[in-house]
């Protein structure tokens, strides 16, 4: 965010990164529809609420943070090249920020320090998905194969979303982009529990191949500049 000298480097990689070592930590706890619901209750617990808690106080104190300078409030800073600044702040009404703290509980509204929790927003939702799939294909012998086809599509259309501007309400088009790195981490971690069978298993071998595949097609055959993933 500060410009330094590898930051291109950095941004070429380090969404998709955070997002295959989340799926490599992923529990497969979900069984039936009541641990559906315990594990959704837990990601209540350990990813909504502490981004709301977060962007609730940068929210309240935004005026605070306005009056000791933390935001840039001078345009003439603008115009300096080392600065990456484009927005100038001012305080704003209770009334504005009262809304603001209201739209928070719908992961919107917040502000740029709160903002910066948007991949929290982002892992929250996926892993609904995540744990939906595993809730829906936890009988099917060919799981990794259509777990694979299932989050390739996904993340297609979340590539196409990005290519068009097409912006979705709670990040839904990032969501749906980084669901290919998500599961790439699941599957990975899958295949080094059964690492034994892995080269015996030609499916295991298959799924990974292929989101290796789409990997490089989205991030090498398409132009990087022009895939959202961010919030």
């Amino acid at each position: 965010h500060c410009g330094a000298p590898f930051t291109n480097v950095i941004y070429s990689f380090h969404v998709p990164a955070f997002f295959i070592l989340s799926g490599l930590l992923y529990k497969r706890r979900v069984t039936d529809l009541k641990s559906f619901k315990e594990v959704l209750i837990k990601r209540l617990k350990r990813l909504y609420l502490p981004y709301l808690s977060y962007t609730l106080f940068f929210t309240l104190t935004y005026n605070l943070f306005i009056n000791a300078n933390l935001y840039v409030t001078d345009f003439a800073l603008c115009s300096y090249p080392d600065i990456p600044h484009t927005t100038v702040f001012s305080n704003v009404s209770i009334g504005e920020l009262i809304g603001k703290a209201l739209r928070s509980f719908f992961f919107s509204g917040g502000t740029q320090l709160g903002d910066a929790l948007w991949f929290l927003i982002v892992l929250f939702i996926a892993s609904i998905i995540i744990d939906a799939e595993c809730l829906i294909l936890r009988n099917n012998r060919r799981f990794n194969l259509i777990f694979c086809l299932i989050n390739s599509v996904l993340g297609g259309i979340g590539l196409l979303l990005s290519l068009l501007n097409i912006s979705l309400p709670l990040s839904i088009d990032v969501v749906l982009t980084i669901m290919i790195f998500y599961s790439a981490g699941f599957l990975l971690k899958e295949s080094f529990i059964f690492f034994m069978d892995f080269f015996q298993n030609q499916k295991n071998l298959f799924t990974i191949s292929a989101l290796v595949l789409i990997g490089i097609f989205v991030f090498v055959i398409a132009d990087y500049e022009d895939v959202n993933l961010g919030a």
